[in-house]
């Protein structure tokens, strides 16, 4: 990340095409981190919260940008979706509304705005659902998705680089249009 990161700020990027279309999820951390790259100007700002229910809410959490040397100050954001962009992946999607123009290029994301962490009973590892994830306007129950500004049906004919595939191609066209059309 720091490396890509690095790599834009020294070439005075306006805009960043982020390609989610089969990102599942991961880390809240990393996708933390990923945020302040995106956001950072926004320094000490919220970014999102975790929330347990109210007989563990000890556990919430809340993370706040940070400003790296290498953060972003970009106006919006471009991210290619489909139905299996999941968990941390919309996270990140949702995090950045309230700060930026997020613009959402594909299909419906999965929906699922909640997250997880392992508990040990007799010797077994197990996960269940923890937590929800909200942003800084406390928005998060989007268990039906995130729906995209431009609707987009995803290709396989063509390598995601190649500016011939469908959701590349709208989110370039937007780049230079301010439209979907």
């Amino acid at each position: 990340i720091d490396e890509a990161f690095t790599f834009f700020k020294t070439n005075n990027i306006d805009d960043l095409i982020i390609d989610l279309r089969y990102n599942p999820g991961g880390s809240v951390t990393t996708a933390s981190i990923l945020l302040d790259k995106i956001a950072g100007h926004n320094d000490g700002k919220l970014q999102m919260t975790l929330k347990w229910n109210n007989n563990f809410s000890k556990f919430n959490e809340e993370y706040h940008f940070e400003n790296d040397e290498n953060s972003l100050n970009l106006k919006r954001v471009f991210f290619l979706t489909t139905s299996n962009t999941a968990s941390a992946s919309e996270l990140v999607i949702n995090a950045l509304k309230p700060y930026m123009d997020v613009v959402i290029i594909g299909d419906n994301t999965s929906g699922k705005p909640v997250g997880m962490a392992g508990r040990k009973h007799q010797g077994l590892i197990y996960w269940l659902i923890n937590f929800s994830i909200y942003n800084s306007q406390n928005n998060g129950d989007y268990f039906y998705g995130l729906y995209p500004n431009c609707s987009v049906s995803d290709s396989y004919e063509y390598s995601r680089t190649d500016k011939r595939d469908p959701l590349l191609s709208k989110a370039l066209h937007y780049v230079d249009n301010d439209n979907c059309y």
